[in-house]
Order: structure tokens, then sequence, then C-alpha cells
């Protein structure tokens, strides 16, 4: 399902977010209180805003129209706060905040984000890509187009085998693996039935397995 998404804060963490937001087929709202950085992704995403960081400001954006908004300041710990507090107090029901330290984390969620996230420890095109399927467990980046995928087996998937699922021909995914329970089936073949609760591991491009496998 298309998102609209609201990116605040356009450095090169929250800048990686907002694209490959894009790049997946969502709406995205761009915010930076700096025109340079609206300059720079402007092209990449469907609104890019050039907007201060108080709560009349943030209001006439269009910001209260978002599903969700991330919070990517990352140069003042004071604004990023106040940010994540004024638009939980303008009625988003969702905001992912980003946090420098632990200490910073646990203020984030005092005052009410919904997820507090660390560059250090999560990238933006990882973060973007688990906020738009629950079913998302891991992702490790091998290249800017191709990732493998670890998710939990779509329900529309139980009871089917690879070959009557088709991944590889259909869209362009191999499944390199099946964990089952205390079982890791290797390059499964192709007659093995995906059963529920299967946790399945799959290369190919990143649009192509959220596009046709994540959205199906």
């Amino acid at each position: 399902m298309v998102q609209t998404i609201g990116v605040v804060g356009l450095g090169r963490f929250g800048s990686s977010i907002a694209k490959t937001l894009n790049e997946l087929g969502h709406q995205v709202l761009a915010i930076d209180s700096n025109g340079e950085n609206i300059e720079n992704i402007k092209d990449f995403v469907t609104l890019a805003k050039q907007v201060e960081y108080d709560a009349i400001s943030l209001k006439e954006s269009g910001i209260c129209e978002c599903d969700m908004v991330v919070v990517a300041i990352g140069h003042s710990i004071q604004e990023n706060i106040l940010v994540t507090l004024m638009l939980k107090e303008l009625g988003i029901k969702y905001v992912v905040a980003r946090a420098v330290d632990d200490l910073h984390e646990k203020a984030l969620e005092k005052i009410g984000a919904n997820r507090v996230i660390n560059p250090e420890k999560t990238s933006g095109i990882r973060l973007a890509n688990q906020m738009i399927s629950s079913d998302i467990l891991d992702i490790i980046e091998i290249s800017p187009e191709y990732t493998v995928q670890e998710f939990t087996a779509k329900k529309e998937f139980v009871g089917k085998t690879l070959v009557e699922l088709d991944l590889r021909k259909r869209h362009n995914v191999a499944v390199l693996a099946i964990k089952r329970e205390d079982q890791l089936i290797i390059l499964p073949p192709a007659e093995e039935k995906i059963r529920k609760d299967d946790i399945l591991l799959a290369v190919g491009k990143t649009k192509n397995i959220h596009r046709d496998i994540h959205r199906e």
C-alpha cells in the first residue's frame, strides 16, 4: 500500500531515507530548514519544502496529512527533540525519531516517539525498507540496488511450493534458505512447500522484493 511519509531533516541520513522511500513507490514530503538541502533532494521526492522548525510552520507544510513522519535531524539534539514533540502534539500518529546516543533515545521515548533509531546501528536504506513492511526481519545491503532480506512468509505463500510461487521467474527473486523452527533449509528444492511461520531468506533487487512480494 502506498503511504505518504514525511522526512524532517535532510542530511545524509535523512536524504537516504527519503530517496529510498520514493524509489519504493511512496509519496514523500521532504522538509528541512536549509534551502541547500531542499535543492539537493527536490528531484528525488514527491515534494520538498523549506520549513522553519516551529509548530505553525510545520502544520502549514502539510505534514499532518502524512501517515508517518521520520525526524532525521542530527545536527541539533534540541531541535530533534522539539520537532518530535511538536509532531506528536500536531497529532501525527507514528513518529520515527533519530537518536545520537542512549540518553537521547530515552528522552525521545519519554516524549512519545513511536520508534527511535540510531544511524550508528541502522542505515537509512535499511530503516526505509523496514518501515514499510512489518514482515521484514532483517536486510543486508549488498549493492545500491540489491539486498538480501529475511522476512516472514506471507499468508499467500503458505501451502504452496517454491515452484508454484515461481519467485525467480515472476520477480527475479531467489530464495536462498528457509528457517523453520530449529531447522535451516539451505537452497531449498523447488518442491519445498512453505509452511506457516516459515522465515525466508531471499536475494533480489530491492524494488522487486518490495513492489512484487511485500505488496502482493
